[in-house]
């Protein structure tokens, strides 16, 4: 068996070539909006309803999200490029230009959105310098009100509807 070690900024690239779409997951912990943008969203299983995302274990979000019983996973489409880009941001308000819906289980979805899935965490698995969580989907409320937003190349990239 041969084993390849791979540069990180190389296998970065690599992987950059490989398109996703953009989720933003969100919940109201401690009174106060709380998100964060993945691309590393997957459908998983039809019963139960899961779907997967896959966090880098140095997230400061996600311990704050983790706490919250209800999130609120929005598909992000191609005219929410600036809440993808808001979500992404290290340090500031993310959601000071974002409008939000509050649900009454705390989940916050981002408005304009293609879809909206609220879900529980099931599980949560290492996986290398991530963690895969599996979420359980209680509800959907699909708008269509655009074409779905692209992450590729290190790059946002709108599809038409």
């Amino acid at each position: 068996m041969t084993t390849t070690v791979f540069d990180p900024k190389e296998l970065r690239r690599i992987f950059s070539g490989c398109p996703s779409g953009v989720v933003a997951i969100c919940a109201e912990i401690d009174g106060a909006p709380t998100g964060m943008a993945v691309s590393t969203f997957v459908p998983v299983s039809l019963e139960p309803a899961l779907v997967g995302v896959f966090i880098q274990n140095t997230s400061r979000t996600w311990p704050m999200l983790e706490r919250g019983t209800r999130l609120g996973l929005s598909v992000l489409g191609s005219d929410n490029e600036y809440a993808a880009t808001a979500l992404a941001m290290k340090e500031g308000n993310r959601f000071e230009s974002i409008t939000t819906t509050v649900a009454d289980s705390g989940a916050v979805y981002v408005d304009g959105a293609t879809t909206w899935l609220e879900g529980a965490v099931w599980s949560k698995t290492s996986a290398g310098d991530h963690f895969m969580v599996l979420l359980e989907v209680h509800s959907a409320t699909i708008h269509d009100v655009a074409g779905p937003l692209i992450f590729h190349a290190s790059n946002f990239h709108r599809l038409p509807a």
